[in-house]
């Protein structure tokens, strides 16, 4: 492994905030919320009926005969790629790559299909093809001509930030110069149905480190072109931040709850301040997994207490999915844009909805308001059903 530093030089984000980086950082800055009633599903004999879904129908992303989740991903990969400068020609096209985090894969049209099936009997065999996750680090890369290395990360909902940290590594070793990374996943009546099912979705609104009665689902993609300092300065890009370290863990517990003294999510923090070179102390801000479960809030919470121990109190964390809603696979890419702007703008995002905080859920959650602070070191960390935990640490470019 060598010690090349890693940059992120280029983001695009689309999710319930709006089309683009620009408008979606604008909205969370300001505390505007992407979640209203789900459109795209019917929701009928549900108790629960909010969803932080994108505007934009799939025809609208793109006429390509591709999954939503792909669709999302390639149109948030483009901005990305346009706001780093990058231009993939014969000669580069090999040494850039694809890895991006999914969850639920082509649940969209799984839904299509059966629902063809089932209603008239004149399902697409094509839909068939639409469906794997495996399938959508590859359209990312067919759509732009990337040749690189290319990989699906499918690790739940800690997927989005497993891919910063694998892209990170990657480069490190010397095998690819940079990387479209990030997660996508699109919303889906087998999604919704499922946590449904598991009554682990708020009737209304979600409302992390607040009741923390549930999540709501959301979709889109957030991707960050990340490489190395070297390739970025020969090219003359700017640099947003940079990406000192990263840890991933397992709790090796259960399939959907955490382990319930945190030891899986501490591994993972660990791991991320150790590789970044840093002491605990340093880290000023979190862009924390905040789901809104009461397991997830409780857990996570505990987990910053014992590892930062008196520091946790000087930390600043929040939750940006109070305002965009749960994106599973996607949400470690989406928040690792928002932690990157965080850092590069010197302004850190609220957490929403948050009115009356469990006694026990006392840290410094930037409650309501976003705040203006210019902060050196922050965390993105991740956690996902079957025990994945993932975390990267990010450091402010001063140039």
């Amino acid at each position: 492994m060598s010690d090349r530093r890693i940059v992120v030089t280029g983001l695009g984000l689309i999710c319930a905030l709006g089309d683009g980086t620009d408008k979606c950082w604008s909205a969370a800055s300001n505390g505007i919320t992407g979640i209203r009633e789900v459109q795209s599903v019917s929701t009928e004999g549900c108790y629960a009926n909010k969803g932080a879904e994108v505007a934009e129908s799939s025809e609208q992303l793109s006429g390509e005969d591709y999954d939503r989740s792909s669709l999302l991903c390639i149109k948030a990969a483009g901005e990305a790629l346009a706001d780093a400068g990058y231009t993939v020609t014969a000669d580069n096209s090999d040494r850039i790559g694809v890895i991006v985090g999914n969850c639920v894969g082509g649940a969209a049209s799984i839904d299509k299909y059966y629902t063809d099936e089932f209603k008239t009997g004149s399902a697409k065999p094509s839909d068939i093809l639409r469906m794997p996750a495996a399938a959508i680090a590859n359209n990312v890369a067919k759509h732009f001509g990337l040749n690189g290395a290319t990989a699906n990360i499918v690790n739940a909902c800690a997927a989005g930030t497993m891919s910063l940290s694998y892209a990170a590594d990657l480069i490190r070793a010397g095998k690819a110069d940079a990387f479209v990374a990030g997660g996508s996943d699109s919303f889906s009546s087998l999604a919704f149905a499922g946590f449904h099912a598991l009554h682990a979705l708020a009737a209304d609104a979600c409302s992390p480190f607040n009741h923390s009665n549930g999540i709501t689902l959301g979709e889109g993609a957030g991707i960050l072109i990340v490489e190395s300092y070297e390739h970025a300065k020969a090219r003359g890009a700017k640099i947003y931040c940079e990406i000192l370290g990263s840890g991933v863990s397992s709790d090796a517990h259960h399939i959907t709850a955490p382990r319930p003294d945190g030891q899986g999510q501490m591994s993972a923090i660990r791991r991320a301040v150790k590789t970044s070179g840093l002491e605990f102390t340093d880290i000023d801000y979190i862009n924390a997994h905040g789901t809104s479960t009461h397991l997830n809030d409780s857990c996570e919470t505990a987990a910053i207490k014992t590892v930062f121990g008196g520091h946790a109190y000087k930390l600043a964390v929040s939750s940006t999915k109070s305002m965009t809603g749960h994106l599973l696979g996607g949400a470690g890419g989406v928040e690792g844009v928002f932690t990157a702007l965080a850092l590069h703008d010197a302004f850190l995002p609220a957490t929403i909805n948050l009115q009356e905080p469990d006694p026990e859920l006392d840290l410094d959650y930037i409650p309501n308001q976003g705040r203006a602070a210019q902060v050196e070191y922050a965390m993105s960390d991740s956690l996902g059903f079957g025990g994945h935990n993932a975390c990267v640490v990010f450091k402010r470019w001063e140039g």
